[in-house]
């Protein structure tokens, strides 16, 4: 991964704030999870921190907007494990509020974006994306396939609208944003990886079905 020492400074940097500000000891981590998604669960949240403590770890948790009052106090009551990513839908109306909401409650970052109705890159993002660089966020974008859980219903969802290469021109227009593409096809990211400092990529994969 390209600049992964950069990456894992910036993430730590940030935790580092968020301790900070609640006045909490900080060990800095060994093993750095970037895409975590909550179920919803309290329990899920008990098992991931123990597990985190065993292995002197962090993770960066995807949330949805219910549960975002549920996964604040858990980040409070355990500082330096979890950094809050605020699970954001681009086309929707309430976007810019829902922004807010995350940022307020302290969460660092937004994702995982998925399923847009155009291009990652395209100009009428680019609000959502100024809003996020002026709070100094994470965006974690999919940048795979997605998955097709029942083939047999229609759906408007494009793995084209969702392009690594759109990346570029995002991380270039927002500099002080930190971009990470995930789920990443490692032959069309590590290019503009490569030559973008504000872009890092996730190689995770999925299991092909037998």
């Amino acid at each position: 991964m390209p600049n992964s020492k950069a990456f894992v400074q910036r993430i730590t940097l940030l935790v580092c704030a968020t301790c900070l500000a609640i006045s909490a000891p900080l060990t800095p981590p060994k093993i750095i999870d970037c895409h975590v998604h909550h179920n919803g669960s309290e329990a899920f949240l008990r098992q991931l921190s123990a597990k985190l403590l065993s292995v002197q770890g962090m993770a960066l948790l995807i949330t949805a907007p219910k549960d975002l009052d549920q996964v604040g106090i858990f980040m409070r009551q355990h500082p330096g494990q979890l950094i809050g990513l605020g699970e954001i839908q681009l086309d929707a109306r309430d976007v810019s509020a829902t922004i807010d909401r995350f940022h307020a409650a302290g969460f660092r970052g937004l994702g995982e974006i998925t399923k847009p109705q155009y291009s990652y890159d395209d100009r009428r993002y680019w609000p959502v994306y100024e809003r996020a660089e002026k709070y100094n966020m994470i965006i974690l974008f999919h940048t795979g396939i997605v998955n097709r859980s029942n083939p047999n219903v229609a759906s408007d969802v494009s793995s084209d609208r969702m392009r690594a290469s759109a990346l570029d021109l995002i991380a270039r227009r927002f500099p002080r944003l930190t971009v990470l593409g995930a789920t990443s096809a490692i032959q069309i990211t590590l290019g503009p990886a490569k030559w973008r400092v504000g872009i890092r990529t996730s190689t995770s994969t999925f299991q092909v079905p037998r």
